[in-house]
Parts: structure tokens; C-alpha cells; sequence
């Protein structure tokens, strides 16, 4: 009987073993159902971020001496992702948005051939697509009033203009009513600030 017994004894915790890591199994694989549920029905963005201050750094370019197009402020729930300023014998300037949608809308102000931009930035296989044009009233203050529209296979946009003798360029996934209204805020106004008193100050100090 002992032997019996002691033969039964490893085999019952075998089975206790067992047991024990498949209701481990169906714990963990719980958890993650409920985290994965909840990451899908919470409103909160778990990448949210402070918005990028750009008007800092253009206010720095400006006081360089450097003219730059930017938005005088951008549409309710977008902001700033990321800014930067490429100094001479190039000088760039491009800044990230994102719509209250998460789509993204880029920004390059640079003297450079169009071309390039294009393909760098949009597709090497970009097509040419409807002009945007401002007239009348929505056409006061502009930086430019005709824009030439690009886009690609892939659903991006862009809009194209030439100011003082820079190309800019707004391009993205944003829709085309979007592009335009984010285009109608750009501006090359000097910020306030940015004064000739700091002509030694280098843009990012």
C-alpha cells in the first residue's frame, strides 16, 4: 500500500502542476484582453506630448537676419510636433503639425529647387494635381495667392508657391480643405520680439 501510495503522490502533483500553469495562462491571456479593450475604447492618446513652441524658433531665425514663411497660429485642436532651422550655405526651415485627426501636415520653407522638395518630401512619383488660388477678400494678406497642387498614390497632398525667392511647401495627409485653410495662416510677419537689437544672436540660443 505504501508503495501505492507513494507511486500516486507524484502523480497527483503532476496534475496539480499542470492545472496550476494553465490557469496561469488564462490569467495572463485575460489581462491582456482587457488592457488590449481598453487601449481601444479610451479617448486618451497614450503618445499625447506637449505641442512643439515654433514660434520660438522663428522668432530666433528672424532676429538671425533670415526671412522665413510660418503659421501665424494654427487651426483649433492642431499642434506642433517638431521644428528645426538648417543655417547657410542652405538655409531650411520645416516644421510638423498634426491635425485634431492625427494627420500629419509638414511645412519646408527652403532655397531650393521645387523638384527636389517634391520628391524628397511627397513621392519621387508625385503627379500634378488642382491649383489652389485665393481671390477677392480671402486673398488680403497672403504670403501667396496661387498655390500648385501636388499629390501622390498614396492620398498626400501638397501646395507649392514661391515667396521671395523661396520655395514653400505644405505637404501631407491631411485632407485638401484642411491644406488650405492651414495655408491661409501662413505669414512671414515678424514676430514679436524678434527685433534688430539681437543681430549677433544664432537661431535655437
Amino acid at each position: 500500500m505504501s508503495e501505492t501510495g507513494s507511486a500516486g503522490r507524484p502523480g497527483r502533483y503532476s496534475r496539480s502542476f499542470g492545472g496550476l500553469v494553465g490557469a496561469m495562462v488564462v490569467t495572463v491571456v485575460g489581462v491582456l484582453v482587457v488592457f488590449g479593450l481598453r487601449n481601444l475604447t479610451s479617448d486618451e492618446d497614450v503618445f499625447d506630448r506637449e505641442p512643439v513652441d515654433y514660434l520660438a524658433l522663428v522668432r530666433d531665425v528672424q532676429v538671425a537676419g533670415v526671412d522665413v514663411v510660418y503659421p501665424a497660429t494654427l487651426p483649433s485642436g492642431w499642434g506642433a510636433s517638431d521644428v528645426d532651422f538648417t543655417p547657410a550655405p542652405r538655409p531650411a526651415f520645416d516644421l510638423s503639425v498634426l491635425t485634431a485627426d492625427s494627420d500629419y501636415v509638414g511645412l519646408r520653407v527652403a532655397d531650393a529647387p521645387l523638384e527636389e522638395m517634391l520628391e524628397s518630401l511627397v513621392d519621387e512619383d508625385y503627379s500634378e494635381r488642382d491649383p489652389l488660388v485665393f481671390n477677392g477678400a480671402e486673398a488680403e494678406g497672403l504670403v501667396a495667392t496661387r498655390w500648385e497642387g501636388f499629390g501622390d498614390d498614396g492620398g498626400d497632398t501638397a501646395y507649392a508657391a514661391e515667396v521671395d525667392g523661396q520655395q514653400v511647401l505644405v505637404y501631407g495627409s491631411a485632407s485638401p480643405q484642411e491644406m488650405s485653410g492651414y495655408v491661409a495662416l501662413l505669414t512671414d510677419v515678424t514676430v514679436e520680439g524678434a527685433d534688430d537689437s539681437d543681430q549677433d544672436r544664432q537661431p535655437g540660443d
